[in-house]
């Protein structure tokens, strides 16, 4: 029997929620102006690669680790992991990103039903810790399944970083969603891999990607934050 995705699962990935993902390109914008993605194989491949070689090695591994963490009550261990979340952020910008995203998602975490005085670690600044663990924290408190939270968060990345690219190429709306469609048909494997993703590996993303994002910083011209 098919399990119904929760309301709030779908509320903290919806793409009206302000937490300004859409305003990011993590490089992207760059990797099109430079001629590296220009038409939808290119973007294709751009974003599997992400998926694949960043977010199963940096963002997924990192949620199951402070999940993990919670589970056993270790303040520290979590506390350590916010701080790896934040260290293993290649440039400047996406630093920033993670940093003004967790902000925007604190914020709004009380119209969601979550109530921030209940989080662990009491005296943190949970508002300046970045994106990834109030995220981890909302979804605990709001009871929503792990494996369910880490496919929601790669639809949410795949369909944010597709649309960007959309934007920028250009491509239609109906290309764009073929390319979703396609790179989520083969996302399982990446998912399960994040579980086995030793601390020491974890972070270990693409240069191409870093480099992009990096130059991204001094683009005289340009339409995302990153």
């Amino acid at each position: 029997m098919m399990r119904m995705l929760s309301f709030s699962l779908l509320s903290l990935f919806s793409p009206i929620l302000p937490t300004r993902s859409f305003t990011w390109s993590q490089g992207l914008e760059k990797a099109v102006e430079d001629g590296i993605v220009t038409d939808a194989d290119s973007l294709r491949g751009w974003v599997q690669d992400a998926a694949e070689r960043g977010l199963a090695f940096t963002e997924l591994p990192l949620l199951i680790r402070m999940n993990e963490a919670l589970s056993r009550g270790g303040d520290a261990a979590f506390l350590h992991l916010v701080s790896l979340n934040m260290s293993v952020r290649a440039t400047a910008e996406l630093r920033l990103e993670e940093y003004e995203k967790g902000r925007a998602l604190y914020s709004i975490l009380p119209s969601l039903g979550v109530d921030t005085s209940l989080f662990p670690a009491s005296g943190q600044p949970w508002k300046n810790s970045g994106y990834l663990p109030l995220l981890l924290l909302a979804a605990v408190r709001l009871g929503i399944d792990l494996h369910d939270l880490l496919r929601g968060f790669v639809f949410a990345y795949v369909e944010t970083m597709v649309m960007a690219g959309a934007k920028t190429i250009p491509l239609g709306q109906s290309a764009a969603w073929r390319e979703i469609t396609a790179i989520l048909a083969d996302i399982g494997p990446c998912i399960e891999g994040a579980y086995s993703v030793p601390e020491d590996e974890i972070g270990a993303g693409l240069v191409s990607f870093a480099i992009e994002s990096a130059k991204h910083e001094t683009m005289y011209s340009r339409i995302y934050r990153n």
